[in-house]
């Protein structure tokens, strides 16, 4: 069994304050090991924070495409707007 990788209090503490001086923050979720309990957590914290979400290319199910916070997918044919979003990300 492979175990999942956990952010400590310690790195959190640090996302945060980096977050809090962010003025234009992106989270591209991606990657393989999400389960139900990842994602969840992720919408969580992406509504929380306010923070918008891309997805990683073949990771569509990532994050509800629906959702409010939701900008789109990191594939070959990403938009325009979208690259010059993640371009202006910090």
């Amino acid at each position: 069994r492979a175990l999942k990788p956990r952010t400590s209090q310690h790195d959190m503490g640090t996302i945060l304050n980096i977050l809090e001086s962010a003025q234009k923050p992106v989270i591209v979720a991606g990657d393989g090991g999400w389960d139900d309990t990842a994602c969840a957590d992720l919408q969580i914290f992406a509504e929380n924070n306010n923070i918008p979400v891309a997805c990683a290319f073949r990771r569509q199910d990532t994050f509800p495409n629906t959702h409010q916070n939701y900008i789109g997918d990191l594939e070959m044919g990403t938009s325009a707007a979208l690259l010059k979003r993640m371009k202006e990300a910090d």
